[in-house]
C-alpha cells in the first residue's frame, strides 16, 4: 500500500511540471506571434547601435599611443648661477621620451609629451591620448591637439563646456595656434604649454 501513496504522488508531480511546461511553451509562442514572429535582431528588440567602431579597434584590439609621462629631474644651469636664496638655479636642458611638445596640467602640476601628430583629450579612457577622469565638465572626446609643420594647434571637438585659449573660448572645429606659455582650459581644466 505505501507504493500506492508514492506512484500517486509521483503522478501529480509530473502532471504539475507537465502543465507548468505547455504554460511556458505558450507564452512563448504567444510572445513570439505578437512580434511578427521573426527572431528579433539588436534594432527590433530596443537596443541602439552607438555610434561605429573606432578604426584603431576595428580588429578587436585597442591600439593605444605612445604617451610617455615626464618624470621631474633638474640639471645645473651653469651659466646662471644661482638664486636670491642661494641654491643653484636648474633648467630642463629636454625631455625624457620622444620629441614632442610638453604641456603641463594646472591642477596636478603633471608634464605630459604631445608625441604623435593627432592627440586626443578628453575622459573616455579607451579614445583618448590623455584621459582626465577627475573633472565630470570635461567631455569625453573634448579637444584635439594637432602638430603640423612644427607646430601646435588645439581644435575644440565641440565639447559641451568648450575649449579656451589664454582665457577666450574658440570655436568648435577651428585649429588655434599654441605657443610655449600660452594656456589653455577644457571646460574648467587648466593646462599650460611648456
Amino acid at each position: 500500500m505505501p507504493t500506492e501513496g508514492i506512484l500517486t504522488l509521483l503522478i501529480i508531480v509530473v502532471t504539475v511540471l507537465a502543465v507548468a511546461m505547455l504554460g511556458v511553451i505558450a507564452f512563448l509562442a504567444f510572445t513570439n506571434r505578437r512580434n511578427g514572429g521573426a527572431a528579433k535582431t539588436p534594432e527590433k528588440s530596443g537596443w541602439q547601435k552607438y555610434g561605429t567602431i573606432p578604426p584603431e579597434f576595428q580588429d578587436g584590439q585597442p591600439h593605444f599611443g605612445t604617451t610617455s609621462l615626464l618624470r621631474p629631474y633638474h640639471t645645473t644651469d651653469y651659466s646662471s648661477g644661482k638664486n636670491d636664496d642661494g641654491s643653484e638655479k636648474t633648467s630642463l636642458l629636454g625631455v625624457l621620451g620622444p620629441s614632442g611638445s610638453v604641456v603641463m596640467r594646472m591642477r596636478t602640476e603633471e608634464e605630459f609629451l604631445i608625441d604623435k601628430d593627432e592627440f586626443l583629450m578628453g575622459k573616455e579612457r579607451v579614445r583618448v591620448d590623455y584621459c582626465i577622469t577627475s573633472n565630470p565638465a570635461v567631455s569625453r572626446t573634448h579637444a584635439k591637439m594637432v602638430k603640423k609643420n612644427g607646430k601646435l594647434y588645439i581644435v575644440d571637438l565641440n565639447a559641451t563646456n568648450g575649449t579656451y585659449v589664454n582665457g577666450e573660448k574658440i570655436p568648435a572645429g577651428k585649429e588655434v595656434l599654441l605657443e610655449v606659455g600660452d594656456r589653455f582650459r577644457l571646460a574648467d581644466e587648466e593646462f599650460q604649454i611648456r
